[in-house]
């Protein structure tokens, strides 16, 4: 019975951290429009860009050599593969952590452009 437990909680992890980094990026989106409608066309588009590179659309073994290095570095395709580890893989959390970690960096590093941002937009 351990196995359905641990998967939930996997399963919650990844939520988390995919949150986390979805949220982040947003704040970072908002931190740079100055309009509602700006934050919604620039959010939507980045993302629809980085779901086309980071796997969604097309996996990552069909494209090039060249898009799948690239692809590998969409937050996107990290929250894909955190996901496929826990539902398709069967994985651990040894293995899950591989794709946790890169969006827990890029969440932190989305809040310190934002904060960033924000002193220079109130300074002015």
């Amino acid at each position: 019975m351990l196995g359905p437990a641990k998967d939930l909680a996997l399963l919650l992890l990844a939520a988390v951290f995919i949150s986390g980094a979805a949220t982040s990026f947003g704040v970072l989106v908002g931190s740079f429009a100055r309009t509602q409608q700006q934050s919604a066309i620039l959010g939507s588009s980045v993302v629809v860009i980085m779901s086309a590179i980071g796997g969604i659309w097309v996996p990552l073994y069909i494209m090039p050599q060249g898009m799948q290095m690239i692809g590998r570095f969409s937050p996107l395709n990290w929250s894909m593969e955190a996901f496929n580890v826990i539902l398709l893989r069967q994985g651990d959390l040894g293995e899950l952590v591989l794709y946790l970690l890169p969006l827990a960096g890029f969440s932190v590093l989305c809040l310190a452009i934002t904060v960033v941002a924000e002193r220079i937009a109130s300074s002015n």
